[in-house]
């Protein structure tokens, strides 16, 4: 009995199976031009910095790649100083690094599309009050409001990813 070979499986593969094989071997094959963008939001010693590092050396699949650096700051006027201290750590850790981005956190709330999204997101798991049928992972009213600082905190930082990472073929928080 002939043994059946790579090229007749995947002949027989629906676009969904296809679609999977494919992001499961996406770490297999090499990224040219690649980009990996590190949003530096506390100091963590350095491991969010070392490990996007790493993938940019050799026998990695993103050999070669672009190191993009990201921080928030909230004082606009200290933004080119935060740049000077965080050039100076990747320095110091000797990771070498393409950009160093501080994006400003204007304290606008976020976008009412972004908020829109979020509600939409959340929609399926969110009953009113414990008076209806609670079950364990499902969201009231009283967490989204104790949440609501923390959350619109997220949904802005949503919106400087998406502004800022989008093409990246990686992005580490």
């Amino acid at each position: 009995m002939k043994a059946k070979t790579k090229r007749h499986y995947q002949k027989h593969l629906t676009p969904e199976q296809t679609e999977i094989l494919h992001s499961l071997n996406q770490f297999r094959t090499t990224v040219e031009n690649g980009t990996i963008d590190v949003w530096w939001l506390y100091d963590d010693g350095g491991l969010a910095l070392l490990l996007p590092y790493l993938l940019t050396q050799n026998r990695s699949y993103l050999e070669g790649a672009r190191l993009r650096i990201f921080t928030v700051s909230n004082h606009p006027s200290s933004s080119e100083n935060e740049e000077k201290e965080l050039a100076a750590l990747l320095s110091k850790f000797r990771i070498q690094f393409d950009e160093i981005t501080v994006v400003k956190n204007d304290d606008k709330d976020p976008k009412p599309e972004t908020i829109s999204e979020f509600e939409k997101l959340i929609q399926p798991f969110y009953i009113g009050s414990e008076n209806d049928e609670f079950q364990e992972g499902l969201i009231l009213e009283a967490e989204l409001e104790n949440n609501k600082d923390k959350t619109k905190r997220i949904l802005k930082m949503s919106e400087f990813l998406r502004t800022y990472s989008s093409e990246s073929n990686l992005v580490v928080m």
